[in-house]
């Protein structure tokens, strides 16, 4: 059943492994217990989604943006050192949101900003516009995937019944529902996170190596 695990919770690791959370977390990846369940992990998968579409709204990465974070990325690993425990992106997390404002006047990450003649606000949403429009693509291939797995691990349970028992195959077949719903859920979400301008597309083509040597190290295979 490791198939079907990594099936619900590939969006969660995607986002809990991606630059954005490492590099304001001091390598802190945002983590939700086994205990919280799929709703709790599902609410904050939606929540973080939903600000970082509504932050980057009016942003455009340009050459400049793109520049500063290709070569400024690599540093923000160590911005707290090990005096970040928590996590800033946690606590980033308020009342069933996100608020983007406590990492932009986080006095580490502004001292970070200042030290290499960034503009705390504007570097962030660039850094984040960038990550919306990875994730965009990168999710809704991963997410069609999972999609594209679903019969093949329902006739593999199907297969399974007499052996595994009643019990474990409703189960199983409850949890198959669910990975479903949350596939689709997630690829309607995932769907209205921002579509590159004309002009990032051809940036975006144009150093796709370079973005992906970068800030594609921590993605999920």
């Amino acid at each position: 059943m490791s198939r079907l695990a990594g099936g619900l919770v590939v969006i969660a690791a995607l986002l809990a492994g991606s630059p954005y959370s490492r590099a304001q977390s001091a390598g802190t990846a945002v983590e939700i217990g086994d205990d919280d369940g799929v709703e709790a992990m599902k609410s904050r998968i939606f929540a973080f989604v939903e600000a970082l579409t509504d932050y980057t709204a009016d942003v455009r990465v340009r050459e400049p943006e793109l520049e500063a974070i290709l070569t400024h990325y690599a540093s923000l690993d160590g911005i707290h050192g090990e005096g970040d425990p928590g996590g800033i992106l946690e606590r980033a997390f308020r009342d069933g949101r996100y608020d983007f404002g406590v990492i932009v006047n986080d006095p580490f990450y502004v001292s970070w900003c200042r030290g290499r003649s960034l503009e705390p606000e504007a570097f962030f949403r660039g850094l984040l516009r960038l990550e919306a429009l990875r994730m965009r693509e990168e999710g809704l291939a991963r997410l069609e995937r999972a999609r594209s797995e679903l019969p093949e691990q329902r006739a593999e349970l199907e297969s399974m019944r007499e052996k595994v028992g009643g019990e474990a195959y409703r189960e199983g077949a409850a949890a198959l529902e669910a990975a479903a719903e949350m596939v689709e859920e997630t690829r309607e979400l995932m769907g209205g996170l921002p579509r590159p301008s004309r002009d990032e597309a051809r940036l975006l083509q144009e150093h796709r190596e370079r973005i992906e040597a970068v800030l594609g190290e921590d993605d999920l295979e």
